[in-house]
């Protein structure tokens, strides 16, 4: 993995190596173009003439896509995604391509620093003019660059982020934006849900980031205490450069709360390590990136006994399943990247595969891949289950992923706590 502000991983070549100013569009003799900053066509709905080039297609047929990532910085480990979706990519184009396809994936590394992020994106839209975005990650980025996708039309596949900041039920989806990550709101619903009926919790507190990820937990918990009865007794809020843990351990052991919700990531094992140094006993409601990989090995680090005590996640098959297709990941993975967290890098090769599904579905009788084209493709989906994930559907609303399932801390590791649950929202 290559340590620069910006780094360029290219499916084609296999490289060595998890978190904006708005350009106004143009004016053009269409309505059904925007234009960018630097006066390039943005996407459009209108069909595309058999034989007219297509944005982000070579003569040769080569599919580039890309998406920003931090590779480097405090949230470096989050490469693994990046490399998992260059992996599936590579993939993809040793089999021969899709239908007459290949793809070529650029990832830029944003080093979860917003401003950069805003970088990111111009580049890959405007100079590298890439097809769609497949996975770009991190919620902080995303808000710094919302306004930017919407007002250029940029096809937004997959995003690893808050879904509220594309996806809110306020403002609507850009019309080309596909997600991939419930609402966060769901998710915590589905585990307090389990936490109360059989965990018998009665309070809650609250432990977040004072940023736009963390905002979600207590947002989530807020939303779903009333329907199930809780109490939230503290919320407990903490920057993201927070050194000092012992003081937010105490509050929380002070809280005497039956539940602890965590949703951090810089500093979160931390401060459970130090609520159970001030004899914090209650239950562990965690975030799904403690779903495997490194979140995991520090909550299994810690010397405490949690057997029971700690529920996460998921919403796609967990790679300590046996399913061939995830299968198949993990065993490509582990011998491309030895050293790399095949839990985390997951994502990725899902949102990969999503997109290699997409294609394929759309040009698998001969026709043209436009972004017209696999747009139809995505909005007929329904119950989209590719690569491990599951439940995709697109004809509720965007957000894509629409099942979960709770997951119990058991032998240092997790086990199913629930079977695959329909979020709320999508049964109502």
């Amino acid at each position: 993995m290559q340590k620069h502000a910006i780094t360029r991983l290219v499916s084609l070549v296999i490289a060595a190596s998890l978190v904006l100013a708005a350009c106004g569009s143009g004016d053009t003799d269409s309505d059904d173009t925007t234009t960018t900053a630097s006066g390039e066509t943005g996407a459009t709905d209108a069909p595309t003439q058999p034989g007219e080039p297509v944005r982000g297609i070579s003569d040769d047929n080569v599919v580039s896509v890309g998406a920003w990532i931090a590779e480097s910085g405090p949230l470096a480990v989050v490469a693994n995604i990046a490399n998992a979706a260059r992996l599936r990519f590579d993939q993809a184009n040793d089999e021969g391509g899709v239908n007459g396809y290949t793809f070529d994936f650029t990832s830029i590394d944003d080093q979860s620093d917003p401003a950069q992020t805003v970088n990111a994106a111009r580049e890959l839209w405007e100079n590298d003019e890439v097809f769609a975005l497949v996975h770009p990650y991190g919620s902080g980025g995303m808000t710094a660059v919302e306004d930017y996708l919407r007002e250029n039309d940029v096809p937004t596949l997959f995003p690893f982020a808050d879904s509220r900041i594309l996806f809110s039920e306020e403002e609507g989806a850009p019309d080309n934006a596909y997600g991939f990550v419930p609402f966060y709101g769901d998710t915590i619903r589905l585990m307090l849900e389990y936490a109360v009926e059989e965990q018998g919790i009665e309070t809650l507190a609250v432990l977040h980031s004072n940023d736009v990820l963390g905002e979600a937990g207590p947002d989530g918990a807020s939303a779903a205490a009333p329907d199930l009865g809780l109490e939230i007794v503290e919320e407990i809020g903490y920057d993201a450069g927070e050194t000092n843990f012992a003081p937010l351990g105490r509050r929380v052991a002070e809280s005497d709360a039956d539940a602890l919700l965590v949703w951090s990531f810089s500093g979160s094992t931390q401060v459970i390590e130090a609520a159970l140094e001030s004899g914090y006993e209650g239950l562990l409601v965690l975030h799904d990136g403690y779903r495997g990989g490194f979140f995991l090995n520090s909550l299994t680090a810690l010397p405490y006994d949690l057997e029971g005590r700690a529920i996460t996640n998921v919403w796609w098959t967990p790679v300590t399943e046996s399913d061939s297709e995830v299968q198949e990941y993990v065993d490509l993975f582990n011998a491309a990247y030895p050293e790399g967290d095949v839990n985390l890098g997951q994502s990725g090769w899902i949102a990969a595969s999503l997109f290699l599904d997409a294609v394929d579905q759309t040009t698998a009788d001969g026709s043209e891949l436009t972004w017209p084209a696999l747009k139809a493709t995505l909005d007929s989906w329904t119950d989209e289950a590719i690569a491990g994930s599951r439940g995709i559907n697109y004809t509720a609303d965007r957000v894509g992923a629409t099942q979960g399932k709770v997951r119990l801390f058991e032998d240092g590791g997790w086990v199913d706590a629930t079977d695959w649950v329909t979020y709320a929202r999508y049964t109502e």
